[in-house]
């Protein structure tokens, strides 16, 4: 006995000394009586795997209870054994990742050689207060997936709410938008076998997306999970890889879809391609892999084929597609000067209109002269509704590889270890260059590959019949590597624009246009994230109690350039000198100019520090209460050259702050230059870090599960739990980017475009631009709680309703401390950085832990398990959600000063969405002639359709009317608001989906019009599959499948336009995919 307590005491230790926890495995519990209802203590319990023919034993306590845990995903058969009764034996028990379920066994009088088999249905209701959905590997290969993409099949799940396109985009460069349950985007757990699947940069951006063929399942927590999942705050999705069993399984599959097949876009009128006819771009999507899994039997080992599996996968994808989106560039009149027909241009040097409205030749500026000449093409698409129209035909090929291998190995029944590796290989060439949208053909274009890998190694020990330790380590890396191909060279166009850093990429300048398509670049790029982790997690079991305790340690690193640091310089023009941006433009006239002397690159290292301790307490048989608390500590990132900077307000000093010159420039000796900015191992309080660590945050969780009836068919659960997200480092990467001292970002206001530095030279001090941190830099917090009904209202169909609710606070947000009061410029002839509260320094844009967000929601689902050839499930969300900014990197204020005004629904809160799912087998007719089977029989038919209600978006203005400032790049002014914005269902058009009448443009003050109050329209989409299966031996079937996404070719509009004062203010000029069909053929034993 001392020597098992020391035991179990030495492995609790050591688990404070490790770390955890994502739980890959399902838990069985129950209790066993006689036929009177009084318990059978001591009764064995064994459960077996019937595909691996892994098993595990324990037995009863004297209440009779038992618990089993860390049971593989898979089918198993349940037996139970006692003297003078007769052995009991349940069959074809479905256990899922993270379930929780209880199977209770009433043994009967008799020899225990005699057996009572029963064949289960599959156990549906959850004995836990986790509010989760499950997807199913059928769900996952039998669905039709747009683009094959599992993130696709999130939507199953109540509490989900998507701003993803039609399709799901794949590799290291996708932004995965989805929000579970009131959080935002960046705050959900993406995991592959319990191991991270996220960049740590953004937090959405996924390494690795297994073929749809290679996962088992997956599940996604959505609300009260409990304290072994940390580290982010917005849900959990876990998905579960494939492994061997006793038979060996396989397959091989191939997927296209080409142009031929597709539906014409909507708001298309010109062919992509001249001499092209067809008004469809080209396109050849072919997709296609193979996987095999059994039992390893190399020269005679493992002949009773129940000690080693394995499996593996492969896939690739080759796309060959063009992206023809509409843009606008000048005319051949307006590239001349020629502006009749459009508003009258004033003459910046008279205030006067220019005669003819015409710019003569001689002030055209000759660097954008050059441009325009040699980098804007003329409108091709003036048929469509503007003569400024322009469609660019843009490839973007596309290469992707994927293996995936894993090795499951069975010591001993108490003993078991796995391993698996995933490895991506995805190269694209973008058109629009790497994170921009450039349609301006070969400019910007890159080419970019992005490996990325993951592995996973973890081993499950039973330690006599109670205790159970489990061990895994992670590793993880992704890469972007990009590299600029297009023809935007500044010394093979001949421009002489001169730059206050000379010497950098001799890139043509970054050029915005307000109104017109723009000139961006962003690369050379590199960028990596790669990771270990360590998990550990110990149970015990002991009477009615299932004391669980584990840890977590990640050591992490992140390493980047700007890439889009404007070291070539960066222009704006916004229309402020003529009323118009593109004849600013011509005249040379930019609102402000940007230039920064370097490319930094950067190199992180932080660590993770989790501990958890949950305890499942069975009060009765039918009532579970469970108590759980984690420690979470989030160290800041550190620097390796110490190049991290910050500006602390509360450090500034006035009295010490720099004087400004006539032109905003600093006096050189003025007074200190870094007034209020700390820097990473000199002078910041924290050593090599410029925030505190979050070393004291915890989490306390509670639930519980309460079945009214005892029968298992039904439970009323609830919960409450604090959850906490570990901060994206992308923030502290854009702050070391514009580190003063590592890098010169200068700011000019009303600058030229072939002189933009007039009287500037590189010993000219300029007041600096900054990217900080707040402080206190608080983790964000989200607190959780439901209150759930879950009834099996009719065999193998589970109906679920309940009140899900969130808050969030310390969310991240940005906030311009140096905004100067509006139009105070004009009292310094018109120099900014003369009236800014932090003299000696310009746009100052501050990441602060001060956003909260308010979610209530009614959730409803509806799951019918497979039976009878037919399943079915139906989820729908009824929710709101209020925020004060919805995303950690944007979402800029337009007042700063008055972040009441920001409070308004999430950008990505769709107020209702319903989402159905179904796989339907037609009658096989097997007593049919052979003919007519072979003709009638083996079809099938399933589906995904979704109605939501549309994503809400916010009316700005265009320019800086107030002069403080652009503020982000693009203007956040918001315009007033004189009627309502919105129109009736039956006049809203294409053409003009609001009321535009109702917005006037501010002059004087801040707009009243508030942030998000319409909403775009939603989304109508019915997703089917067709497929035909053809038995080709008793062990091997081929299917062959038709499936259409967008089936009946409903055009669902995208987001108008909502810039007051661009052209096509109010209207849709884009929409979600048409029609899309795709044929498979997939051959499986």
């Amino acid at each position: 006995m001392r020597r098992r307590l020391c035991a179990i005491l030495a492995t609790f230790v050591l688990s404070t000394l490790t770390v955890g926890a994502q739980e890959l495995t399902a838990t069985i519990v129950g209790r066993v009586t006689d036929p009177t209802g009084a318990v059978v203590p001591g009764a064995e319990v064994v459960v077996k795997n019937m595909d691996t023919g892994f098993s595990r034993s324990v037995r009863t306590d004297e209440g009779g209870n038992y618990v089993l845990t860390y049971l593989p995903v898979g089918r198993y058969q349940l037996a139970v054994e006692a003297p003078g009764f007769k052995r009991f034996v349940r069959e074809n028990i479905i256990l899922s990742v993270n379930d929780r379920v209880a199977l209770n066994v009433t043994l009967q009088l008799g020899e225990i050689q005699e057996t009572v088999t029963v064949t289960a249905e599959e156990v549906l209701v959850q004995q836990s207060p986790t509010i989760s959905g499950l997807v199913s590997g059928r769900q996952m290969t039998e669905l039709p997936l747009n683009n094959r993409n599992f993130v696709q099949l999130t939507y199953l799940v109540p509490g989900v709410s998507s701003a993803l396109p039609s399709q799901v985009g794949f590799g290291g460069l996708s932004v995965i938008s989805i929000s579970v349950s009131g959080s935002r985007t960046s705050g959900i757990n993406w995991l592959i076998d319990g191991g991270r699947n996220v960049d740590t940069g953004s937090n959405l951006t996924l390494f690795n997306y297994p073929s749809v063929d290679a996962v088992a399942e997956f599940r996604i927590l959505t609300n009260v999970y409990s304290a072994e999942f940390g580290r982010n705050a917005g849900g959990v999705v876990n998905i579960i890889t494939k492994s061997g069993t006793r038979e060996f399984h396989g397959g091989a599959y191939h997927f296209l879809r080409n142009d031929v097949i597709t539906a014409r876009e909507p708001f298309r009128f010109t062919p992509p391609i001249a001499g092209r006819t067809s008004l469809k771009p080209p396109l050849r999507y072919n997709n296609f892999g193979w996987n095999i899994g059994g039992p390893v039997t190399l020269f005679g080992y493992n002949r009773q084929r129940d000690k080693t599996f394995f499996f593996f996968s492969q896939e690739f994808r080759r796309i060959r597609e063009f992206t023809t989106p509409r843009t606008i560039v000048p005319t051949a009149a307006m590239r001349r000067g020629d502006f009749s027909g459009f508003p009258a241009i004033r003459d910046p040097q008279t205030g006067q209109p220019f005669p003819g409205n015409s710019i003569p030749p001689d002030r055209i500026d000759p660097n954008a002269r050059i441009i325009v000449e040699r980098l804007f093409p003329l409108p091709n698409a003036a048929a469509e509704g503007d003569p400024r129209f322009y469609r660019p035909t843009l490839p973007q090929p596309v290469n992707f590889r994927q293996e995936l291998w894993r090795v499951d190995h069975i010591f001993t029944p108490n003993f078991r270890v796995w391993a698996r590796y995933i490895r991506d290989i995805f190269s694209r060439v973008e058109p629009g260059g790497l994170f921009n949208n450039i349609l301006l053909p070969d400019v910007a274009t890159t080419a970019t590959d992005t490996p990325a890998v993951n592995f996973k190694v973890a081993a499950t020990h039973v330690i006599g019949t109670r205790a159970v330790s489990e061990f895994a380590y992670d590793f993880s890396r992704n890469q972007i590597i990009s590299d600029i191909i297009g023809r935007g060279k500044r010394s093979a166009l001949g421009l002489r624009i001169p730059e206050i850093f000379p010497g950098n990429r001799d890139l043509v300048p970054n050029i915005s246009i307000s109104g017109f398509a723009g000139i961006s670049f962003f690369g050379p790029y590199r960028n990596g994230n790669p990771s270990h982790a360590f998990t550990y997690n110990f149970t015990y079991t002991t009477g009615r109690h299932t004391f669980k305790t584990g840890a977590f340690i990640a050591t992490e690193r992140k390493f980047e350039n700007s890439g889009g640091n404007p070291v070539d310089g960066a222009f704006t023009f916004d229309g402020r000198f003529t009323g118009n941006a593109f004849a600013d433009f011509l005249l040379g006239l930019a609102a402000s100019y940007t230039e920064d002397q370097v490319d930094v690159n950067l190199d992180l290292r932080y660590n993770t520090y989790e501990f958890y301790a949950q305890d499942s307490w069975k009060v009765r048989p039918n009532l579970t209460l469970d108590f759980g608390v984690r420690f979470s500590m989030f160290g800041n990132p550190v620097e390796k050259n110490n190049l991290l900077q910050t500006f602390r307000p509360d450090l500034y000093r006035p009295e010490r702050a720099v004087q400004l010159d006539a032109r905003g420039f600093i006096i050189p000796g003025s007074g200190d230059r870094f007034n209020g900015m700390i820097f990473s191992g000199e002078n910041s309080p924290f050593g090599r870090r410029v925030q505190e660590n979050n070393f004291d945050l915890i989490g306390p969780r509670f639930g519980f599960a309460w079945d009214p009836s005892g029968r298992g068919k039904s439970v009323l659960r609830g919960g409450y739990g604090i959850y906490y997200d570990r901060s994206l480092t992308g923030i502290v990467l854009q702050n070391g980017f514009v580190n003063p001292k590592a890098n010169t970002r200068v700011t000019i206001d009303n600058a030229r475009l072939s002189n933009p530095a007039a009287g500037v030279t590189r010993e000219t001090i300029l007041p600096i631009s900054l990217l900080t941190t707040g402080f206190p830099f608080r983790a964000p917090t989200m607190q959780q709680w439901n209150l759930s009904y879950q009834r099996e209202i009719f065999p193998q169909t589970l109906f679920e309703i309940g009140y899900v609710g969130s808050g969030g606070n310390n969310l991240l947000r940005l906030i311009n401390i140096n905004q100067p009061r509006p139009l105070a410029a004009n009292q310094a002839g018109g120099v900014i950085n003369r009236v800014r509260p932090y003299l000696g320094y310009a746009l100052i844009q501050e990441r602060q832990t001060t956003g909260i967000s308010r979610y209530h929601s009614l959730q409803m689902s509806i799951q019918k398990r497979m039976s009878r050839g037919f399943s079915i499930g139906g989820v729908y969300t009824w929710g709101k959600n209020m925020t004060t900014a919805s995303t950690d990197r944007s979402d800029a204020p337009q007042d700063s000063l008055n972040i009441r005004a920001e409070r308004a629904p999430s950008s990505f809160q769709r107020q209702h969405v319903l989402t159905i799912n179904y796989i339907w087998e037609l009658p096989t007719l097997r007593e049919a002639h052979p003919a007519v089977r072979a003709v009638f029989g083996g079809w099938q038919l399933s589906g995904i359709t979704t109605f939501w209600s549309g994503l809400p978006f916010t009316v700005f203005q265009s320019g800086d009317t107030l002069l403080v400032g652009p503020f982000p790049a693009g203007g956040s002014t918001r315009p007033d608001l004189i009627a309502n914005p919105r129109l009736p269902k039956g006049q809203r058009t294409a053409a003009r989906w609001f009321n535009t009448d109702a917005f006037r443009r501010a002059t004087t003050t801040f707009g009243t019009a508030g942030r998000n109050i319409i909403r775009a329209a939603g989304v109508n989409n019915w997703d089917i599959s067709l497929m035909k299966n053809f038995a080709l031996t008793e062990q091997v079937r081929l299917q062959f499948r038709a499936e259409f996404f967008n089936a009946f070719n409903h055009t669902q509009l995208g987001a108008p336009s909502a810039t007051l004062g661009v052209a096509g203010f109010g209207s849709i000029s884009s929409a979600r995919d048409p029609r899309i069909i795709q044929f498979g053929l997939k051959l499986s034993f």
